[in-house]
């Protein structure tokens, strides 16, 4: 049996996720993957996409530590969402 190769380009909004992007960038990337997954499921790609951001801007921003990114979010989850709900 042949070995099956499948590649994939992760896109969300628009954008590919690299991980040269500056952590601002990474920070909204970031709110909109969690904005989007409050209102409705994500598919596959922005979801692997999201889960690399996440993991991204845990170790730049934060070093690693989950629990100052849980802070982080606990302090600006509600400011960022009202930020993306429509008009």
């Amino acid at each position: 049996m042949k070995p099956l190769v499948l590649s994939v380009m992760i896109v969300f909004s628009g954008t590919v996720y690299s991980s040269d992007q500056t952590v601002g960038q990474l920070e909204t990337k970031y709110w909109d993957c969690d904005y989007q997954t409050s209102i409705s499921m994500l598919d596959f790609g922005s979801a692997s996409e999201c889960s690399e951001v996440f993991e991204e801007l845990k170790t730049r921003k934060f070093f690693g530590n989950f629990g100052k990114f849980m802070e982080w979010w606990k302090a600006n989850k509600d400011s960022e969402h009202r930020k993306r709900q429509p008009a």
